[in-house]
């Protein structure tokens, strides 16, 4: 493993995107942000995503949304993203605010606070083709489906205005070098399938669209009514990536706007209404990073070939899933994603690498073989207060 990481560096480019995804549990405290910067420091990132919106609640000052109930401290008296941005400024280090968008809850017991949008706003929730909302759907049943939590509907103004403003609180609040939107998705094919939804498609289209997946072929001979379909839903996520791009931008241009996507563009567009190829030619989106995980023991796969066919590579940074895997199978993926000319990498997560400390070491080893300078694209960084 160390042979392998080693050789790695050695070819390691000097100017790259060296990122960390800080999960909220590690912002808990300040103790927890001072060991997080330092190790960031130590292992040559140069760029941090700190989810500060995990689950419709804010680890910032917010007027919108409350705090996590569980911390009580914050953000009373004690502000997460504030002391990160400090601390992370100081060391040359660009603070991302990661805000989980659409999914909003996963817990069995509802939010305590009466300002949780699930407690606000129950008619925001997806529905799903069987006609049940996930406001009140049981998470179990949600589980067992393979889908995380609670999700609000892109297809809403009111959803995607709410959504909007979340990112507009965090720029004008915050002097962050980036907006980094995740989970701004669906869950899956079966949904949303909410009545105002169907009502629009059959207005435009002359049919319910819950009748495309009957597989009657007098339905939909040719699929082209499917094809609108899934164009039809993922324009609703592409409307609300839009508006939040405009509005960070309309705050400070320097900022950027970035989105954890699933790899394979095609079937992120189709299966989730993800259509991220789009969103960064026509550069409503300043980079993408791929949340291109893989299983122990199976064949590692590159970023589909396709997919950067489609868009700029130097788009692109390349999200590895550490917290399953060896540093044999790291230093793979690392490798991968160089040969494919990405922007950089960036790995889930900070807790797992702590979590995991001789897998940490090997990688301080791998990061400290070069500079650690930002590539040309992503300047200016370092955002100061004006």
């Amino acid at each position: 493993f160390f042979f392998l990481l080693i050789n790695a560096a050695a070819v390691y480019p000097e100017q790259e995107v060296r990122g960390l995804w800080v999960v909220r549990d590690s912002l808990t405290s300040p103790v927890k942000i001072q060991e997080l910067v330092s190790y960031a420091d130590s292992i040559r990132c140069n760029v941090l995503f700190v989810q500060v919106m995990g689950r419709g609640d804010a680890f910032y000052q917010s007027k919108i949304a409350p705090g996590p109930e569980e911390y009580s401290q914050i953000p009373a008296v004690f502000d997460p993203l504030a002391m990160v941005i400090e601390l992370a400024h100081k060391r040359g280090i660009e603070v991302h605010a990661w805000l989980n968008m659409c999914l909003v809850w996963s817990s069995p017991r509802p939010p305590a606070s009466a300002a949780h949008v699930l407690n606000c706003h129950p008619g925001w929730f997806m529905i799903g083709r069987d006609n049940v909302s996930m406001a009140e759907c049981p998470l179990n049943t949600l589980l067992n489906r393979s889908i995380e939590g609670r999700y609000l509907s892109p297809s809403l103004p009111e959803v995607r205005k709410h959504l909007t403003r979340m990112a507009e609180e965090v720029v004008r609040k915050y002097p962050v070098d980036g907006i980094h939107l995740d989970y701004i998705r669906y869950p899956g094919l079966n949904y949303d399938f909410r009545e105002e939804v169907i009502r629009d498609f059959r207005k435009q289209f002359g049919i319910d669209p819950r009748r495309l997946f009957s597989g009657g072929a007098e339905v939909d001979r040719d699929l082209s009514l499917l094809g609108k379909w899934t164009n039809y839903r993922a324009e609703a996520v592409t409307g609300l990536v839009r508006e939040i791009s405009f509005c960070v931008r309309g705050i400070d241009e320097n900022v950027r706007v970035s989105a954890a996507v699933k790899p394979d563009a095609q079937d992120a567009a189709v299966t989730y209404g993800q259509d991220w190829a789009e969103w960064v030619n026509t550069g409503i989106v300043d980079f993408v990073v791929t949340m291109s995980y893989f299983s122990p023991g199976t064949p590692f796969r590159e970023t589909p070939a396709f997919s950067l066919n489609a868009v700029d590579p130097r788009k692109v940074v390349g999200g590895i899933g550490v917290f399953q895997l060896s540093s044999e199978s790291v230093s793979e993926q690392l490798a991968a994603n160089r040969r494919q000319g990405l922007l950089g990498n960036c790995l889930f997560s900070y807790g797992s690498l702590r979590e995991n400390p001789k897998q940490g070491a090997l990688l301080i080893k791998k990061f400290a073989g070069g500079k650690n300078e930002l590539p040309p694209e992503f300047k200016p960084y370092l955002r100061k207060k004006k």
